[in-house]
């Protein structure tokens, strides 16, 4: 398989998405070409297959980078737990400890302790000190999710 600049091996969706990008545009130059021309027997197969094929490719190039994305992050304890910890925070009313996060979501300490600091590096939540001196990470938009729809248009 072959490397692209980055060193990332090449995928089949994403050399099938240049083709049929490619032999779209082609398509579409070709049926502007008729216009000018004012050959306007197949002006319209053509536009719609080079639109059509430009567009499949496009998808495919655009499900390959969201892939790679993906496959990216799987690695990052951060992120993969990113997606526990905020259904977690809508359970519990919108706010979480370090140790909660923990046990909750079976995660190191460590990594749970940085997945709540990134959060809140990125404005998701916001960090809390009891008297005690604990961490309480507050998602503001979490605490009004679980409030009833009733008791929002009431007061």
């Amino acid at each position: 398989m072959s490397e692209s600049p980055d060193h990332t091996p090449l995928s089949a969706r994403r050399g099938m998405g240049w083709v049929l990008t490619g032999y779209g545009v082609l398509n579409i130059a070709v049926a502007l070409q008729q216009l000018v021309a004012g050959d306007t027997d197949a002006l319209f197969a053509l536009a719609v297959m080079g639109f059509g094929l430009t567009w499949v490719g496009q998808r495919l190039l655009k499900k390959d980078r969201l892939l790679r994305a993906a496959r990216q992050h799987a690695d990052d304890p951060i992120r993969r737990l990113e997606g526990g910890v905020l259904h977690l925070a809508k359970q519990e009313g919108g706010r979480l400890g370090v140790v909660e996060v923990a046990a909750a979501l079976g995660a190191p300490l460590d990594d749970a302790e940085r997945t709540l600091r990134a959060l809140v590096e990125r404005g998701a939540a916001e960090e809390l000190i009891t008297e005690a001196g604990v961490s309480v990470f507050r998602f503001p938009e979490l605490e009004v999710a679980g409030l009833d729809k009733r008791d929002l248009l009431e007061g």
